[in-house]
């Protein structure tokens, strides 16, 4: 179902404070992910003021203290401040940004002269998978009814709703949704079978209906 690791409390700083960079006694780190919403921000403000996705932190894009980085007492201090200078109504929406960003972070392996192609491929896998994906999370109604027919389908749903809630409470990237693209393939691919078996009954339905009022006349 995933794995937290032990620096939690470093990546949940980034995930509830939405900062770029955090300046400790071992030196300054970042989060390629709020650096990657950061920086399409300032490319999407080119031709838009009303940016959807955007980075807006708690209380700084650079935070600091003195201490060494796996000091967890640091790092929870961090986060109350923020939590509480941002509240509960921005906190929500850091959640849903946190896990959009799973999808919306560029592909490591097609970055930089093969930047094209990584734009064409994200949205591709975006239009087909994403979205998709978040519907199937409806199939586990599926697990009221008839759930042993369903349960293997709705292990794998749960599987894929782990990585949701974890970075969703933390944050996305898409390398973190690699170990779980194989489970999400099948998630969607059975929605699709599922979409156009209905699609096919309406189909033969109508038929049947046209045919029969064909008869009749």
């Amino acid at each position: 179902m995933g794995f937290i690791s032990e620096n939690f409390s470093y990546n949940l700083v980034f995930g509830r404070c939405h900062n770029i960079y955090l300046q400790t006694s071992n030196g300054d780190f970042f989060s390629p992910a709020m650096k990657y919403l950061h920086d399409e921000q300032i490319k999407n403000q080119k031709f838009s003021t009303d940016v959807l996705l955007k980075l807006d932190p708690a209380l700084d894009t650079k935070l600091s203290y003195n201490g060494q980085l796996h000091e967890h007492s640091k790092h929870l201090e961090l986060i109350s401040q923020c939590i509480n200078k941002a509240g509960l109504t921005k906190q929500i929406q850091y959640s849903f940004v946190n896990m959009l960003l799973l999808w919306l972070t560029p592909l490591w392996m097609l970055t930089g002269h093969l930047e094209w192609l990584e734009s064409l491929w994200s949205t591709f896998f975006n239009f087909c998978f994403m979205i998709p994906s978040f519907i199937s999370l409806l199939l586990l109604f599926n697990i009221f009814k008839d759930y042993k027919k369903n349960i293997k389908l709705n292990i794998i749903i749960l599987n894929y709703l782990s990585i949701l809630i974890t970075s969703a409470i933390v944050f996305g990237e898409n390398r973190f949704l690699t170990s779980y693209e194989f489970n999400i393939t099948i998630i969607v691919l059975e929605l699709y079978f599922i979409a156009s078996s209905k699609l096919y009954q309406i189909y033969k339905s109508y038929k049947i209906y046209q045919d029969y009022d064909h008869k009749i006349k």
